[in-house]
């Protein structure tokens, strides 16, 4: 993501379910642009209640008052999973897919930052050149803009690559739904303190 995002004209996608992929691929096609689609195949559930007007823009998966959880990708089924269990510690988790990474929907992250909620992105990817480094600095420069932390692959230099199914592969690297709550909970709680 981070090395096509970095190329001019480039555009990026990386759907979070079988609806986004349907209408990445339609976009992509139609529309004559160099364009990097990221997609996986661990058969991926269906998170959209209905079909998202605009790939372009970001999309609500579940409305929250007191945090919003951005994603990209199919790591945004981990978030859902996560909202609820905040929710039964009386945390309101949004869950918004962002399933255009460049160009970035920065009115959308905008608007969503406007609400003053600490934004924590989440991504199957380092964080430095992924969605939290997009939104972070599409925000960077707005006055009073609310916390924003990033969920990712830790960059390891040197690590040795392990083979194991998807779930595995995310929990070893930090990305499960008890590390989502958690990295919530502890941003939630700081927030709360100031």
């Amino acid at each position: 993501v981070a090395v096509m995002s970095a190329l001019p004209g480039m555009e990026v996608f990386a759907p979070c379910d079988p609806l986004e992929v349907r209408l990445a691929t339609t976009l992509i096609a139609a529309s004559g642009q160099p364009s990097y689609l990221r997609l996986s195949r661990a058969g991926e559930p269906v998170l959209h209640e209905s079909e998202p007007a605009d790939l372009r823009k970001i999309s609500v998966l579940r409305q929250g008052k007191d945090v919003t959880l951005m994603t990209s990708g199919p790591v945004a089924s981990l978030c859902l999973d996560a909202a609820k269990q905040l929710a039964a510690s009386f945390i309101e988790a949004a869950v918004v897919t962002v399933p255009c990474l460049k160009p970035l929907d920065e009115t959308g992250v905008t608007d969503l930052a406007s609400t003053g909620r600490p934004i924590v992105t989440v991504e199957e990817h380092i964080l430095r050149g992924g969605l939290f480094t997009a939104v972070a600095g599409s925000l960077a420069s707005l006055p009073g803009r609310p916390p924003v932390v990033g969920l990712g692959i830790p960059e390891a230099a040197g690590k040795i690559s392990k083979a194991g199914d998807r779930d595995t592969l995310l929990a070893e690297a930090g990305l499960s739904v008890r590390a989502i709550v958690d990295k919530v909970r502890g941003v939630v709680a700081s927030t709360a303190r100031r």
